[in-house]
């Protein structure tokens, strides 16, 4: 190797040296960077005024900032995973329950009934009785179902038509800021129906006018 070529060699080398070493700067630099930032953001504290006295330094600075990275990466690994759900896997997950007297059983099963007819599939995932001015044992209640499919518009205005099948008049029907609701009954009856627009939740409560009330 004459000395010419020994000398560009040389430089070579030098630059990649130089060149890895301002890489890793970078890099690290970038890493208390962020540490600075998600500190100051959380909790107002700088860094930069303070780590000398509170000892967060180098070392310290890059393994708060793995695990930041660790972090961040396993929320975008489950919201992937989230997205990636069709609406009948979360239909899947969702726990049902079951009614649990003569009352709550007539009015689950009743419900159920409207929610399947117009939404199709349905598991009741949630029911309360004992609404204010109603009787209980005239099957009267609130229920939730989850549905294997999303919502949509059209749904009004199938709950209109199935309600007006049955003879009931649809007294309120609408839909405002995405959330949808269809009100319908006669003088000792009435049904409400309500849902939001692309969910896959659906309420329906039934409300029977007690003796008392009459």
């Amino acid at each position: 190797m004459d000395k010419k070529t020994t000398t560009i060699v040389v430089i070579v080398a030098a630059v990649l040296i130089v060149g890895g070493g301002a890489y890793y700067a970078y890099y690290r630099w970038q890493q208390q960077r962020m540490v600075s930032q998600v500190f100051k953001e959380l909790y107002g504290v700088d860094l930069s005024k303070v780590s000398g006295q509170t000892g967060i330094q180098g070392k310290v600075a890059e393994e708060i900032a793995k695990e930041i990275a660790k972090e961040e990466a396993t929320q975008k690994q489950e919201e992937a995973r989230e997205a990636a759900k069709t609406p009948e896997d979360r239909d899947n997950e969702a726990q049902a329950v079951e009614a649990y007297d003569d009352a709550s059983k007539g009015v689950a099963s009743e419900a159920q009934a409207i929610v399947e007819k117009v939404f199709g599939k349905a598991k009741l995932i949630g029911y309360s009785s004992g609404l204010y001015g109603l009787s209980a044992d005239k099957n009267s209640g609130a229920t939730s179902f989850t549905i294997a499919r999303l919502t949509t518009a059209a749904d009004v205005g199938a709950l209109n038509k199935y309600f007006t099948d049955k003879g009931l008049q649809v007294m309120s029907s609408g839909i405002d800021n995405q959330e949808a609701m269809v009100m319908a009954g006669n003088d000792t009856e009435q049904y409400i129906v309500g849902f939001n627009i692309n969910s896959q939740d659906v309420n329906v409560s039934i409300m029977r006018v007690s003796q008392a009330a009459q």
